[in-house]
């Protein structure tokens, strides 16, 4: 059998450290088991369960959904807005379409060209359109004057066509606006050796494209007449404008 001497300093030493080692080893269990614990407070928002995981995954689907119901809106927006565009322009190219007509231009070189122009109707823009007539002179029809509705602009306007002219060969008909047409006039062609002499050229028949709109009646009459002039014997060009229906 052990005996333990406890009047033995030492033997009380050993166990007085005994004791602080135990109670040591209990404190640092427990601090361990605490700050487990306070960790996992901490950091338990950020390990979610099963349920948490379908909430957040379910959010995002929500998110997604949303995102493509935007993007659908706003490029159905796009369309919309984009066919609006179209619709006008197309409104705006039959209008261009209905008032224009190719007639030859007369450029600064003396070149001629076959060239689009837009003319802004004098009658009411449902009730009217623009055409090209070529008629062989004498035109055979009657022309008089008449007033653009609402500015009282001066307008030359067909009177009566005579059966069997060129003009009814043509389609000229009565009430037609003549709003254009081609006219010759006769210029000095002074080529540049001529000009170093002094000399004053030679005259040269040129044709080019008159506007009859707001011009002097008579003025008016002269430039259809002028075809007459055409060395080379072309149609007289035309443009008019008649009324629909």
């Amino acid at each position: 059998m052990t005996t333990f001497n406890f009047s033995n300093p030492f033997f009380i030493l050993c166990l007085v450290l005994c004791g602080h080692t135990i109670a040591f080893q209990e404190r640092l269990s427990f601090a361990i088991v605490s700050k487990a614990v306070g960790y996992r407070a901490l950091l338990g928002p950020l390990f979610t369960s099963e349920s948490d995981a379908e909430r957040l995954k379910q959010k995002a689907e929500d998110l997604r959904k949303e995102v493509e119901e935007f993007e659908q809106v706003r490029q159905q927006e796009i369309k919309e807005k984009n066919d609006e565009i179209a619709k006008q322009q197309q409104v705006k190219d039959e209008y261009n379409a209905k008032y224009s007509v190719i007639v030859p231009i007369l450029k600064q070189d003396g070149s001629v060209k076959d060239e689009s122009c837009f003319f802004k109707p004098r009658h009411s823009e449902s009730s009217s359109r623009i055409l090209r007539l070529d008629i062989l002179p004498p035109l055979g029809a009657v022309l008089g004057e008449a007033e653009a509705e609402g500015t009282g602009v001066p307008l030359v306007v067909v009177d009566e066509v005579e059966p069997g002219g060129a003009a009814a060969a043509a389609g000229l008909r009565v009430g037609d606006l003549i709003r254009a047409c081609t006219a010759c006039r006769t210029v000095m062609a002074t080529p540049t050796w001529q000009l170093l002499g002094g000399g004053i050229g030679q005259p040269k028949t040129e044709r080019f494209m008159y506007g009859a709109d707001g011009r002097p009646f008579e003025e008016a009459l002269e430039a259809v007449g002028s075809n007459r002039m055409d060395p080379l014997g072309r149609p007289a060009v035309l443009v008019v404008e008649r009324r629909q229906g």
